[in-house]
């Protein structure tokens, strides 16, 4: 566990912290939302996804796999983001038509944007240091 941390570069650890945004979010959507009209198990498959490709970043060195969770984590923010647009569009006009968790459409998409744009930062970033023998 030691070797995976080693020579490891700020793209590395803002794609980590991409992880940890993107779990947040999935367990605030599975533990607070998960009856309601603005839950969906896509949302939850496309942030795993994302989360597996940032677990085979850590342990491999596929240059991919940082685009593939970057991937995976926009869609899953813009899925989540297209199924919670009616539940804030109620609250912008003041009506109650569809209803639905405003608060878990608001901090769900919070950690699911912070996860994609760090994650995207991270993809244009070296993931392991080199290092040159003399």
């Amino acid at each position: 566990m030691k070797n995976v941390f080693t020579a490891r570069t700020t793209g590395f650890y803002l794609g980590l912290l991409a992880c940890l945004a993107a779990l947040a979010g999935a367990l605030w959507l599975l533990f607070t939302d998960a009856g309601d009209i603005t839950f969906s198990w896509i949302t939850i498959g496309l942030m795993a996804a994302g989360i597996v490709f940032e677990i085979v970043n850590c342990l491999t060195d596929w240059v991919a796999a940082p685009l593939l969770s970057a991937l995976f984590w926009g869609c899953g923010l813009s899925w989540h983001l297209y199924i919670g647009l009616p539940t804030l569009s109620d609250i912008w006009n003041g009506v109650h038509f569809i209803g639905g968790n405003a608060q878990a459409v608001l901090v769900g998409g919070a950690c699911f944007a912070v996860a994609t744009v760090l994650s995207i930062a991270s993809c244009f970033m070296d993931q392991r240091k080199t290092i040159l023998l003399v």
